[in-house]
Protein backbone atom coordinates (compact mmCIF):
# COMPACT_ATOMS: atom_id res chain seq x y z
CA UNK A 1 0.00 0.00 0.00
CA UNK A 2 1.18 3.48 -0.79
CA UNK A 3 1.52 5.82 2.14
CA UNK A 4 -1.57 7.74 1.00
CA UNK A 5 -3.62 4.56 0.41
CA UNK A 6 -3.77 5.13 -3.35
CA UNK A 7 -2.94 1.51 -4.25
CA UNK A 8 -5.85 0.32 -2.09
CA UNK A 9 -8.17 2.74 -3.88
CA UNK A 10 -6.95 1.54 -7.28
CA UNK A 11 -7.62 -2.08 -6.30
CA UNK A 12 -11.06 -1.16 -4.98
CA UNK A 13 -11.87 0.78 -8.17
CA UNK A 14 -10.74 -2.16 -10.30
CA UNK A 15 -12.82 -4.62 -8.28
CA UNK A 16 -15.89 -2.35 -8.39
CA UNK A 17 -15.59 -1.83 -12.17
CA UNK A 18 -15.16 -5.58 -12.72
CA UNK A 19 -18.41 -6.47 -10.94
CA UNK A 20 -20.31 -3.57 -12.51
CA UNK A 21 -19.24 -4.88 -15.91
CA UNK A 22 -20.24 -8.48 -15.04
CA UNK A 23 -23.79 -7.44 -14.10
CA UNK A 24 -24.13 -4.93 -16.95
CA UNK A 25 -22.91 -7.28 -19.70
CA UNK A 26 -24.74 -10.38 -18.45
CA UNK A 27 -27.96 -9.54 -16.56
CA UNK A 28 -28.56 -13.26 -15.94
CA UNK A 29 -25.87 -12.97 -13.25
CA UNK A 30 -28.41 -11.04 -11.17
CA UNK A 31 -30.37 -14.29 -10.65
CA UNK A 32 -27.45 -16.55 -9.81
CA UNK A 33 -26.37 -18.26 -6.62
CA UNK A 34 -22.62 -17.89 -6.84
CA UNK A 35 -21.29 -20.82 -4.84
CA UNK A 36 -24.03 -23.31 -4.10
CA UNK A 37 -27.70 -23.32 -3.25
CA UNK A 38 -29.00 -22.46 0.20
CA UNK A 39 -30.03 -26.01 1.12
CA UNK A 40 -26.56 -27.39 0.29
CA UNK A 41 -24.86 -24.66 2.29
CA UNK A 42 -27.26 -25.14 5.17
CA UNK A 43 -26.28 -28.79 5.48
CA UNK A 44 -22.74 -27.63 6.30
CA UNK A 45 -23.48 -24.60 8.47
CA UNK A 46 -26.64 -25.60 10.38
CA UNK A 47 -24.89 -26.33 13.71
CA UNK A 48 -23.13 -22.95 13.61
CA UNK A 49 -26.23 -20.97 12.64
CA UNK A 50 -28.27 -22.78 15.31
CA UNK A 51 -25.68 -21.81 17.91
CA UNK A 52 -25.81 -18.16 16.77
CA UNK A 53 -29.62 -18.19 16.72
CA UNK A 54 -29.88 -19.76 20.17
CA UNK A 55 -27.48 -17.16 21.55
CA UNK A 56 -29.55 -14.38 19.99
CA UNK A 57 -32.77 -15.87 21.38
CA UNK A 58 -31.40 -16.33 24.90
CA UNK A 59 -33.27 -14.00 27.27
CA UNK A 60 -30.20 -13.43 29.45
CA UNK A 61 -26.44 -13.73 29.28
CA UNK A 62 -25.31 -17.31 29.77
CA UNK A 63 -28.68 -18.87 28.90
CA UNK A 64 -28.50 -21.83 26.57
CA UNK A 65 -30.71 -23.31 23.89
CA UNK A 66 -33.01 -25.99 25.24
CA UNK A 67 -33.68 -28.59 22.52
CA UNK A 68 -36.87 -29.54 24.35
CA UNK A 69 -38.31 -26.05 23.85
CA UNK A 70 -40.53 -26.56 20.80
CA UNK A 71 -41.10 -22.82 20.54
CA UNK A 72 -37.47 -22.36 19.58
CA UNK A 73 -37.51 -24.60 16.53
CA UNK A 74 -38.45 -23.23 13.13
CA UNK A 75 -39.31 -25.34 10.11
CA UNK A 76 -39.45 -23.03 7.14
CA UNK A 77 -38.30 -22.92 3.50
CA UNK A 78 -41.24 -25.13 2.61
CA UNK A 79 -39.57 -28.12 4.20
CA UNK A 80 -42.32 -30.08 5.91
CA UNK A 81 -39.85 -32.33 7.69
CA UNK A 82 -38.43 -31.03 10.95
CA UNK A 83 -35.17 -29.36 10.07
CA UNK A 84 -34.11 -28.51 13.59
CA UNK A 85 -33.65 -24.81 12.82
CA UNK A 86 -33.45 -22.74 15.98
CA UNK A 87 -35.40 -19.48 16.01
CA UNK A 88 -33.53 -16.33 17.05
CA UNK A 89 -36.96 -14.94 17.99
CA UNK A 90 -36.42 -11.61 16.26
CA UNK A 91 -33.00 -10.98 17.78
CA UNK A 92 -29.53 -11.12 16.27
CA UNK A 93 -28.09 -10.12 12.95
CA UNK A 94 -27.20 -11.76 9.65
CA UNK A 95 -24.43 -9.99 7.72
CA UNK A 96 -23.70 -11.11 4.15
CA UNK A 97 -20.56 -9.30 2.98
CA UNK A 98 -20.16 -9.43 -0.78
CA UNK A 99 -23.69 -10.79 -1.18
CA UNK A 100 -23.81 -10.28 -4.93
CA UNK A 101 -27.17 -11.53 -6.15
CA UNK A 102 -27.32 -14.42 -3.69
CA UNK A 103 -30.48 -14.87 -1.65
CA UNK A 104 -28.60 -16.91 0.96
CA UNK A 105 -28.42 -14.15 3.60
CA UNK A 106 -32.09 -13.31 3.18
CA UNK A 107 -33.13 -16.96 3.41
CA UNK A 108 -31.06 -17.43 6.57
CA UNK A 109 -32.55 -14.28 8.10
CA UNK A 110 -36.05 -15.54 7.28
CA UNK A 111 -35.60 -19.19 8.26
CA UNK A 112 -33.96 -18.54 11.61
CA UNK A 113 -36.02 -15.45 12.49
CA UNK A 114 -33.04 -13.17 13.08
CA UNK A 115 -33.97 -9.57 13.88
CA UNK A 116 -31.80 -7.78 11.34
CA UNK A 117 -30.22 -8.36 7.96
CA UNK A 118 -27.34 -6.49 6.31
CA UNK A 119 -26.58 -7.28 2.68
CA UNK A 120 -23.55 -5.44 1.37
CA UNK A 121 -21.67 -5.47 -1.89
CA UNK A 122 -19.25 -3.24 -3.76
CA UNK A 123 -21.59 -2.89 -6.76
CA UNK A 124 -24.43 -0.36 -6.38
CA UNK A 125 -26.37 -1.96 -9.25
CA UNK A 126 -26.65 -5.34 -7.57
CA UNK A 127 -27.60 -3.65 -4.30
CA UNK A 128 -30.47 -1.85 -6.08
CA UNK A 129 -31.57 -5.23 -7.44
CA UNK A 130 -31.43 -6.79 -3.98
CA UNK A 131 -33.38 -3.91 -2.42
CA UNK A 132 -36.04 -4.37 -5.07
CA UNK A 133 -36.10 -8.12 -4.59
CA UNK A 134 -36.34 -8.11 -0.80
CA UNK A 135 -37.94 -4.73 -0.16
CA UNK A 136 -35.09 -3.46 1.97
CA UNK A 137 -33.90 0.09 2.28
CA UNK A 138 -30.47 1.63 2.55
CA UNK A 139 -29.17 3.09 5.73
CA UNK A 140 -27.37 6.31 4.83
CA UNK A 141 -25.78 6.48 8.27
CA UNK A 142 -24.13 3.08 7.65
CA UNK A 143 -22.95 4.24 4.22
CA UNK A 144 -21.33 7.33 5.75
CA UNK A 145 -19.52 5.26 8.37
CA UNK A 146 -18.48 2.29 6.26
CA UNK A 147 -18.30 3.50 2.81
Amino acid sequence: MDRDGSSDRREEDYYRSHWSRVYREDPSQLDREWHCGYEKALAAILPFVNRAASGAAAPMRGARYDPGDDGAVATTSGNAAATGKVSARGNGLVVDVGCGSSSMGHQMWNDFHFGHLVLTDIDEGVLRTMRGRFGTETNDDMRERFG
